[in-house]
């Protein structure tokens, strides 16, 4: 029980017991502190009166506050019960009432509340102020001589926020009250204000913490009274709310929401606690049905559709125009799939639209085209010849900009300065622009109106004639790498530079695109010339200025050698400009110019890969990842060489036969131990000798030792029971789980009566059946394991208990799981025997032993067992194999059927379970490459089927036929192996090591399988 819980009777029994609520002010700001106690139903009087003069002036005594302190630590029931005979001596100055609880704290000193030197208790005598302080301490969690001496209890208790009775010599009810409103305000020791562990135990409530006058959460916002989940979607609660508090403030708090069915469909009432408020409430519905639940224009080309679950990538989205489908449309999806924007190169026509998933449609009309704004930005033009764009925006009803040209647009301008002057009006595709401002002055006014004539929409602007603006001030300011590079590359390109530059009016210049404005030839009409300290490392005749003002790095300006420029900026046409510049330093591509090795991470044993503690640095002598090693170029830099190369290879990395690898799943160097012996090597990269190290690689591991057999001990007679290699439990010689090795061998032999077929098991052929004789009796079990040349290496016995009919006395059906309801009913399974579920049968001898059960061929079922039903008739039973299985046709569409099977003997019935099936399709739930490590020969064939190697299974756990579609290869180094995303193929090119990666869009799941190739 959390201690905040507990608080309640600690209040509660201060006020002596009493039940009658005082009336309270309707202003929390006039409460006094008893009042705001009472608010929260937390303080009562012990009349009906209520909080009587009276009652505040009274003041409790010891016995009732160790009472509070036995509630407030859960005691208060065990130290009523209390039945000893231990007591204090001055006890029976007490009433009876309180006898049990007084003996209870003399025989449990540890409970908190003790006795004096003298043995005495003193129950009546008044409680003191650094007493009741000590008592609120405790429930703040501090303890006595532990975080505070008694001596301290006053230094302590101001130290979190309680001094207000601390100089009273006697307290009453209404101190006790002051004291404890500083209580609910003071933060407990595990950091929780105690007001709000009160609501987070439901002692109160944050509207009664409120009205008492306490910043608490008042409301909470941010969150909807209803959700719609999609069946296997995204949980849609939110993880945050946002909490409005009592002074106005708000702050983000977490929700720890109840939980709701994620498997059947329907609306659930859900439940959210908020520490500090309490709980709030909403509804969420699950749905196994895809709906589209909007569907509008977001442009004259473009339409957003929203859907309550992720849209599969085999399902078809369709848009129609009244009836007809349109094709030629462009779908872009979010990576959800819960959203879908429908584009084409040219606009819709206006007219009712709808767009279609499943059975869902959602209608929507998408009107024509239309102008609502015309925003002139320019301000000023100036007195030069050739056309000035005056930065005109037309914006349609989607706050999109309209092309000009397509307009029926009246144009005007004229200067009321020069009336004589002729000012022409063009347009561009984005804009428009004013030619023959050259005959005007500085000064001069212009007067520009632009109509539409199709929607009357006018704006007019007063435009100003300034002298051409000069370039007076520039800055350069922030370099922004291209693909969120941290350092300039050589040979690299798409660069920005922020710039800023000023004008003689102190006004932006923003520069124009190009080199208009700034250039790496200079001339007297050149506004800004820029060079470079050395053009092969940058190359200012390759920079220019994009649409946003920003100086842009074509492909070439960054060229192949590395170092550090200064570009400098001089103003040719002004030259009271200061001249600026920037340094830049541009390096070489980080590669791995050394290895530094440690060892190896483990003992090398012959046929064995493992990791070397390595390394790698490039040529800034800066750490760098070893996959840098994984390219045909770097893998043959990487060698090794070894002074015994039977025990370890010498070769290169890219070497289909070598002792050194790059492991592309581990991301590691490893070498190889061909055979067992002691060698020296030599680690080498790029010819420069990286480590010299002596191993030894032990012997290969092999079986040793047979340490357990799984078989069960008890059969009926001439029940058998099949084994294979799984069934043993083997070591080698250094204590490590093994299989059984090509040449080992298991040897069975048994007490004759047992029937051993075969007798022998190999890594080749593991599989045995242990028949028992038809007479009851005991009959020894011997397993031997040997080697190549037939020495035994370790045996295990066992003994085989074989009884009759009659020592079986029960049965149990072993749980059925997985099962799918339609298995005859749809045809669309090509192997409806692979979602047959077998039943197995246990039988079991009076003292509970599991004994193995002789079958009947014939019905399936062992041979006591008479019958079997299903209380369900979707569920039935088939004999396949010898054996009796469960299989279900249900034609129905409820998500999930259910049936309870029994079994009978000649007695009645002796078992039963309960089996769910799933009338959801088969669909593709686990995929995987069936070897994640391969190694493949090119003369075996360069090019491969990825199907070959990849494999499915559906949720019932039967293999899945897997297509093509929706699958995405990749190769991580298409010189070794290339894919072919088209053919579904990949092709080895070379030798070496890669990884192949194969995505599948409907799980959403990548898989890989390392790839060695050889010749």
């Amino acid at each position: 029980m959390r201690k905040t819980k507990k608080i309640l009777a600690v209040i509660l029994a201060i006020s002596m017991i009493a039940v009658y609520i005082t009336a309270i002010p309707v202003s929390a700001a006039t409460l006094t502190d008893p009042e705001k106690l009472a608010a929260m139903n937390l303080f009562r009087g012990d009349t009906a009166d209520g909080l009587t003069p009276q009652y505040l002036a009274k003041a409790p005594d010891r016995k009732t506050a160790a009472r509070l302190l036995l509630r407030f630590n859960g005691l208060e029931e065990a130290a009523d019960a209390y039945t000893g005979t231990a007591t204090f001596s001055d006890a029976t100055s007490a009433t009876v009432y309180w006898q049990p609880m007084i003996g209870y704290l003399k025989a449990n000193p540890g409970a908190g509340f003790g006795g004096y030197e003298d043995g005495t208790f003193r129950p009546n005598d008044a409680m003191t102020a650094q007493a009741f302080y000590k008592v609120l301490l405790t429930i703040l969690g501090y303890k006595q001589d532990t975080d505070f001496t008694w001596a301290q209890t006053f230094t302590f208790a101001a130290s979190k926020g309680m001094t207000k009775i601390a100089s009273k010599t006697g307290i009453t009810n209404a101190d006790v009250a002051t004291a404890m409103v500083e209580a609910l305000n003071a933060t407990t020791k595990t950091g929780d204000k105690l007001i709000t562990a009160l609501i987070n135990d439901g002692v109160v409530t944050a509207t009664q913490a409120a009205a008492a006058g306490f910043n608490v959460i008042s409301t909470v916002t941010g969150y909807e009274t209803a959700y719609t989940m999609a069946y296997g979607g995204a949980n849609p609660l939110p993880a945050t709310v946002t909490a409005v508090y009592q002074d106005g403030n708000t702050a983000s708090v977490a929700v720890a929401w109840g939980s709701f069915s994620t498997t059947v469909e329907g609306t659930y009432d859900v439940t959210g606690t908020i520490e500090g408020f309490g709980t709030i409430t909403t509804k969420v519905t699950l749905t196994k049905t895809l709906m589209v639940t909007d569907a509008y224009p977001t442009g004259t080309r473009e339409i957003y559709v929203t859907f309550n679950m992720p849209v599969p990538t085999t399902t078809a989205v369709t848009c129609k125009f009244g009836t007809a489908v349109l094709a030629g449309l462009t779908q872009t999806w979010s990576s959800d799939r819960k959203s879908l924007t429908i584009k084409r190169g040219y606009n819709y026509t206006p007219g009712n639209y709808s767009v279609t998933v499943s059975a869902s449609t959602k209608e929507f009309r998408i009107e024509a085209e239309k102008l609502v704004e015309i925003d002139i930005a320019a301000n000023t033009v100036y007195p030069q010849t050739g056309n000035q764009d005056l930065n005109v925006t037309f914006y349609n009803q989607y706050g999109l900009a309209m092309n000009p040209l397509t307009m029926n647009l009246q144009l005007t301008a004229f200067s009321p300065d020069n009336a004589s002057a002729t000012l022409t009006l063009g347009r561009t595709v984005s804009s428009l622009n004013m030619s023959g401002v050259q005959a005007l002055e500085v000064g001069d006014t212009i007067t520009m109106i632009v109509a539409d004539n199709a929607t009357a929409v006018v704006s007019t602007k007063i435009l100003t004639v300034s002298a051409a603006p000069v370039i007076s001030s520039f800055t350069f300011g922030e370099l922004t790498i291209a693909d969120s590079a941290t350092i300039l590359l050589t040979g690299t390109h798409g660069h920005k530079m922020t710039v800023s530059a000023v004008d003689q009016y102190g006004n932006e210049y923003k520069l124009r695109t190009g080199n208009q404005d700034i250039s790496s030839t200079i001339s007297a009409t050149t506004p800004l010339f820029i060079t470079s300290t050395d053009p092969a490392v940058v190359d200012p005749a390759l920079i220019e200025v994009d649409a946003d003002g920003k100086l842009f790095f074509k492909p070439g300006a960054i060229g192949t050698k590395d170092g550090t420029v200064t570009l400098r900026v001089i103003a040719p046409m002004n030259p009271n400009m200061t001249p600026v510049s920037y340094s830049i330093t541009v390096q070489k591509p980080a590669t791995i110019s050394s290895i530094s090795v440690q060892g190896l991470s483990s003992t090398l044993r012959a046929g064995q890969w493992v990791p070397l503690i390595a390394y790698a640095y490039d040529q800034y002598n800066k750490p760098i990842s070893m996959e840098n090693i994984n390219n045909l170029t770097n893998l043959g830099k990487l060698r090794i060489v070894s002074t015994n190369s039977v025990v370890i290879p010498n070769g290169t990395a890219s070497d289909s036969i070598t002792g050194i690898r790059y492991n592309t799943t581990t991301k590691v160097l490893e070498v190889y131990g061909a055979s067992a012996g002691l060698t020296g090597i030599s680690i080498l990269y790029d010819n420069i000798i990286q480590a010299t190290l002596t191993v030894n690689v032990e012997e290969a591991a092999a079986p040793s030792q047979l340490t357990a057999v799984n078989l069960p001990t008890v059969f009926q007679k001439t029940a058998y029971a099949d084994m294979t290699l799984d069934n043993f439990t083997i070591y080698d010689q250094y204590y490590s789980l093994i299989g059984l090795s090509t040449g080992y061998r298991i040897e069975i032999s048994g007490t004759a009566g047992l029937t051993v077929a075969p007798s022998v098991l190999t890594s080749t052929n593991g599989t045995t059946r242990i028949t028992a004789p038809n007479t009851v009796g005991n009959y020894d079990l011997i397993f031997s394991l040997k080697d190549p040349s037939g020495n035994t290496l370790s045996t295990q016995s066992m003994v085989i208990t074989v009884i009759d009919s009659a020592a079986v006395t029960s049965y149990q059906i072993e749980p059925i799981s997985n099962v799918y309801a339609k298995i005859e009913t749809n045809g669309s399974l090509a192997d409806k025997t692979a979602y047959y579920k077998p039943i197995n049968i246990v039988g079991r001898t009076s003292s509970g032993i599991s004994v193995q059960l002789v079958y009947d061929p014939a019905t399936g079922l062992p041979a006591d067992i008479l019958m079997i039903t299903s209380t369900n008739n979707s569920f039935s039973f088939v004999v396949h194999n010898g054996k009796k299985h469960l299989t279900t046709t249900y034609d129905s569409t409820a998500s999930s059927i259910s049936t309870t099977i029994k079994i009978f003997t000649g007695q009645g019935e002796v078992g039963s379970t309960t089996v769910t099936a799933s009338s959801v399709a088969p669909y593709m739930h686990n995929v995987y490459f069936e070897q994640t490590s391969i190694t493949l020969s090119r003369s075996s064939g360069v090019t491969k089927d990825f199907l070959d190697y990849l494999k499915a299974k559906d949720q019932y756990g039967v293999n899945y036929v897997l297509g093509s579609a929706n699958i995405y290869y990749m190769t991580t180094n298409s010189s070794i192996i290339s894919v072919d995303n088209t053919a579904d193929t990949f092709t080895l090119v070379a030798t070496g090591a890669c990884t192949l990666r194969a995505y599948f869009a409907a799980t959403d799941r990548t898989v890989e399988m390392n790839v060695n190739v050889i010749n």
